[in-house]
């Protein structure tokens, strides 16, 4: 997350168009889309510990490029190398969540893991802020790039004790088309819904930045803006487990006036 914040405010910092830097920002988006399902599958068959390796190994890369060669091709490479890294991490590790305990842990295991991530949305824009203003780009370039070397060596060394593969026959289940996922009614308005509330989220984060450079604030103020951001989804989720005792997922996602009035009920 640190990576992409960092290449946004370089890449305006070199005062491309605003047009440019949203693909900048797009080309971190065009891996998942592409490798998404796949990367689901392989990890059924091989378990999440390899692609997440070889994701940091590649979050790592995509880091230092700029810090090696700072211009615009060297963004747009880093951007869509760190994109496809971050989402093959990111299903990785949501597999070993779901894997670890029995069924009845999953909700509060993915709930301290978007914990992780949270806390990360806040960590990562505020550091790289006061990096960037404090010791320049190439510096926090090449902090970023090596960041990823602590869960690459705790991964490796196995401290963290992540799931094997899945049985035979559940990796078997998932070699169906891909298409074939979306004639699930259930699933399909998770995907619809997804699609909606991630398109809103990222336009928020690319235009922060984006806004706060044409007001020429500085890149301390730019992260400590988006961190704050953040810091709401870290206060949601926080939350998760104790309100999913009460309410169904569907509940929440679509009655928040109601959610909100049970809460306050709750609450007192």
């Amino acid at each position: 997350m640190s990576a992409q914040f960092t290449l946004l405010l370089y890449a305006l910092h070199l005062q491309v168009s605003p047009t440019t830097a949203g693909l900048l920002v797009s080309l971190a988006g065009l891996g998942p889309v592409l490798i998404a399902i796949s990367i689901g599958k392989l990890i059924d068959r091989k378990g999440g510990r390899p692609p997440m390796l070889m994701a940091l190994a590649g979050q790592i890369a995509g880091a230092a490029l700029p810090f090696l060669w700072s211009a615009l091709p060297a963004l747009f490479a880093a951007s869509f190398v760190n994109g496809l890294c971050f989402i093959v991490f990111r299903i990785g590790s949501q597999h070993a969540a779901g894997s670890m305990g029995n069924a009845g842990d999953r909700a509060a295991n993915y709930s301290l893991l978007g914990l992780g991530y949270s806390a990360s949305a806040i960590a990562a824009p505020l550091c790289a802020g006061f990096a960037i203003e404090r010791y320049g780009y190439a510096p926090t370039f090449l902090v970023v790039s090596l960041l990823p070397l602590f869960p690459l060596a705790a991964i490796g060394l196995n401290f963290l004790r992540i799931p094997g593969p899945a049985s035979a026959a559940a990796a078997g289940a998932g070699r169906g088309s891909t298409f074939a996922l979306l004639a699930e009614p259930n699933l399909r308005r998770v995907f619809i819904a997804t699609v909606l509330m991630g398109s809103a989220w990222d336009l928020f984060v690319f235009l922060v930045p984006l806004y706060g450079s044409q007001l020429r604030l500085p890149a301390s103020r730019i992260g400590l803006l988006s961190g704050t951001f953040a810091g709401g989804a870290l206060f949601v989720r926080a939350i998760t487990t104790l309100v999913l005792r009460r309410f169904t997922p569907w509940q929440i996602l679509i009655t928040p006036e109601d959610f909100v009035e049970h809460f306050d009920a709750m609450a007192r």
